[in-house]
């Protein structure tokens, strides 16, 4: 349910995702939907100065359907399931959870991302360029301002190659790009 409120919201520009029987569970914050509430949540404000300029993106992946490619800005940005990768021992188990985000594009080079379980790599339309990721940073958005709490690299980032947020984990990243010749 909760991947799938991502995917609502980002790729059909919805204004809401209510699932039935949310209101059976004794503690809604901590269920995966109410995460990704949370998340929406945050984003409110981004969300909808997005949807005006038409940089929001919802993916939605399973092991059937494992990646996807999405056109934004002057980029095509890659997300796939982290199951993908094959570093988790669940990633050759049969059934994979479904996992998905939410990406909004803030400007040309920098972007929200927001989901669980996904990982995005950037590349240029233009065939001459190449992408890098300048900086990616995990954070939160209180009253619509972006608050920066760890800067992702390293192994997070896996050296400057893609964005990442683990399967069972929800999270906003916050990632500024840089193009080379």
């Amino acid at each position: 349910m909760d991947a799938k409120a991502f995917y609502a919201i980002g790729h059909y520009r919805a204004l809401g995702f209510s699932p039935f029987s949310i209101e059976s569970t004794t503690k809604p914050v901590e269920e995966p939907l109410g995460k990704a509430y949370a998340i929406i949540s945050q984003l409110a404000g981004e969300i909808d100065k997005a949807k005006k300029r038409g940089s929001i993106a919802g993916v939605l992946l399973s092991k059937n359907a494992d990646s996807t490619q999405i056109e934004m800005g002057d980029y095509i940005l890659t997300v796939s399931h982290e199951l993908r990768l094959g570093w988790s021992p669940i990633a050759k188990d049969a059934s994979w959870p479904l996992t998905g985000g939410i990406i909004l594009g803030l400007s040309a080079d920098e972007f929200y991302v927001a989901g669980t379980g996904i990982v995005v790599t950037f590349k240029p339309k233009a065939s001459t360029q190449r992408a890098g990721i300048l900086s990616v940073d995990e954070g939160t958005l209180i009253n619509g301002k972006w608050q920066p709490g760890r800067r992702m690299n390293g192994d997070q980032d896996h050296q400057g190659r893609h964005l990442r947020i683990p399967v069972g984990e929800y999270g906003i990243q916050r990632v500024k790009l840089f193009r080379v010749k």
